[in-house]
């Protein structure tokens, strides 16, 4: 996946692309990828973490949010 890809890199340039899919794709699994990765990126950035916690606020599905809680720590 692309989404883990990224994250795995750990190129914080890859935070905006990440966020967008966390807080805007419509497949779940494509979400909760997306807070693993950002996840791997929060001792990195602020933006990771702020992205996570915008997306904790919102977001319905119990997996997705399973993997933000997760990728908060």
């Amino acid at each position: 996946d692309l989404v883990r890809a990224l994250g795995e890199l750990g190129q914080s340039g890859a935070i905006p692309a990440l966020r967008e899919r966390l807080l805007h794709d419509p497949y779940v699994h494509v979400r909760a990828a997306a807070a693993t990765a950002l996840g791997q990126l929060v001792s990195e950035s602020d933006r990771a973490r702020a992205a996570l916690l915008a997306a904790d606020k919102s977001e319905a599905e119990a997996a997705v949010r399973s993997a933000i809680a997760a990728a908060l720590g």
